[in-house]
């Protein structure tokens, strides 16, 4: 239980720059006020005060699924989501306490690697037809964009349409988490 009102790192809530496109790295992450990387001790700062231990969850209006960021020095064991019965539902994990803080990073790489995450078939079959279409053709850009060749099919980045950008994580404070706000480039 936390102590104090929930606050993001001060790169995360207002001077983040980062195109999920790509995977975070010195090169990708950019203080939008200075246009310069944002240093890797930055990076390795916790990304909330009160720090988060274990699990900070982050959800987006514009995701059906939420985003578990977790400290990469904690070992933690999940069932994988799969189909629509996940979206917007925390699994229950098999926690092996660490008392690292989850950071900027692990924030930064857990979104990376949910928004890389294919859509299931279930998923897909899920969405109306127009929805469906808006999302290929969001998929189609991002294979040409980034050259890719499209391998894995449609991802769940591709449910952010232009939106890719993301500028800020605003504290949630009916889920004690942050709640995540993307850009156009």
């Amino acid at each position: 239980s936390r102590t104090g009102a929930l606050r993001m790192h001060r790169v995360l809530a207002c001077t983040i720059c980062y195109d999920v496109t790509y995977p975070p790295t010195l090169l990708t992450v950019v203080d939008r006020n200075t246009r310069t990387s944002v240093p890797s001790h930055i990076l390795q700062q916790p990304a909330t005060d009160p720090v988060t231990l274990l699990t900070l969850v982050l959800t987006s209006d514009k995701l059906p699924w939420l985003v578990f960021a977790r400290s990469r020095r904690c070992n933690i064991s999940s069932p994988k989501p799969s189909g629509i019965s996940f979206f917007k539902k925390r699994p229950p994990p098999n926690i092996i306490l660490s008392s690292t803080p989850v950071t900027v990073s692990d924030v930064l790489r857990s979104l990376h690697e949910m928004l890389y995450t294919p859509v299931t078939q279930e998923e897909w079959e899920a969405l109306e037809s127009r929805k469906q279409k808006k999302f290929w053709k969001t998929y189609k850009a991002r294979c040409e964009r980034t050259g890719d060749g499209g391998m894995g099919g449609v991802r769940r980045i591709d449910y952010l349409g232009e939106e890719t950008i993301l500028v800020g994580i605003e504290v949630d404070g009916l889920t004690e988490g942050g709640r995540l706000v993307f850009a156009r480039p």
